[in-house]
C-alpha cells in the first residue's frame, strides 16, 4: 500500500471499499460545521493510500475551493476529497501550544470538542455513515468491507 498525502489526481481507490461519500456531500458536512460557537478545531483524518491517521484542523467554508475535487489544507496542502477513507472528531483534541521563545517546545492543551453538537447538525442534514467510536465521532467517506455494523 502507498504511504503519504495523495496529490490531486492519485486515483487508487480501494477496491474493497464503497464509496458512500461524493465531493457535494464531503463540502455539505464541512461547511454545516463552519458555524460560530461550535467547539470542533482538530480531527484525525485516514486517507485512502496510506495506513496513518493524521492530526488536521477542521475544514472552513473557505478551504473548499467549490467547484473542485479537492479541499486545501494547512497541513497538507490541496488534496483530493475521494481520498479521505473517514474523519473523526475526538472528544477531547490536543490544541499544539506556541512556544514563547520561538524554540523548544510547550506541552499542548487538552480541550473538549463539541461532538455531540456536531453529531446533532449533521443528523438534521440527512443520512451520513457516521459511528461513534470509544474516541469520539466517525464519518466514512467509504465503507468498510465488513459494513457498519
Amino acid at each position: 500500500m502507498k504511504r503519504g498525502i495523495p496529490k490531486p489526481g492519485d486515483d487508487s481507490p480501494d477496491t474493497d471499499r464503497t464509496s458512500a461519500l461524493s465531493d457535494t456531500k464531503w463540502r455539505k458536512i464541512f461547511t454545516a460545521l463552519d458555524v460560530p460557537g461550535l467547539q470542533l478545531n482538530l480531527m484525525k483524518v485516514k486517507f485512502l493510500n496510506s495506513d496513518a491517521e493524521r492530526v488536521m484542523h477542521v475544514p472552513k467554508t473557505p478551504w473548499l475551493q467549490t467547484p473542485r475535487a479537492f479541499i486545501d489544507s494547512l497541513e497538507f496542502g490541496p488534496f483530493p476529497l475521494r481520498d479521505i477513507e473517514w474523519i473523526e472528531f475526538p472528544e477531547t483534541s490536543q490544541q499544539p501550544n506556541p512556544s514563547p521563545t520561538g524554540t523548544g517546545r510547550v506541552p499542548s492543551t487538552s480541550m473538549r470538542q463539541d461532538v455531540e453538537k456536531a453529531e446533532a447538525i449533521l443528523r438534521t442534514l440527512g443520512k451520513f455513515p457516521m459511528a461513534r467510536t470509544p474516541d469520539g465521532l466517525r464519518i466514512y467517506g467509504y465503507l468498510p468491507p465488513s459494513g457498519l455494523g
